[in-house]
């Protein structure tokens, strides 16, 4: 993730026995949260709510956005992130990870 460059990524949750036969979760009525942190501070926090997060329905479409102006106010460094979605009660930790968060070395267009 670069600071002061608008972040998006779209990908899809899928279930099945093997590669060759996915099919993808339907996300109706499903709420999403992610967070990044840097040691104990969380830096970016998406939700549906917020709109940093969309979801698609029957095609298990998942995609995130931070705008840029919210990315320029970050701090190089590597980070932790997590993405829950929830449905009927039921928490599913998706993702997981590191991000690293590089600093502009280009003035913004």
């Amino acid at each position: 993730m670069y600071q002061g460059a608008t972040f998006t990524k779209t990908f899809t949750w899928t279930t099945g026995p093997d590669r060759s036969n996915q099919t993808p979760v339907d996300l109706t009525g499903y709420t999403a949260e992610m967070a990044i942190r840097s040691g104990q501070t969380v830096v970016i926090s998406l939700t549906t709510g917020n709109s940093g997060i969309a979801l698609g329905t029957t095609d298990g479409r998942i995609t995130l956005n931070i705008d840029a102006s919210d990315t320029a106010t970050l701090t190089a460094a590597n980070a932790e992130y997590d993405l829950l979605l929830a449905s009927g009660g039921v928490v599913t930790p998706l993702l997981g990870g590191l991000v690293v968060i590089r600093a502009s070395v280009t003035a913004g267009a």
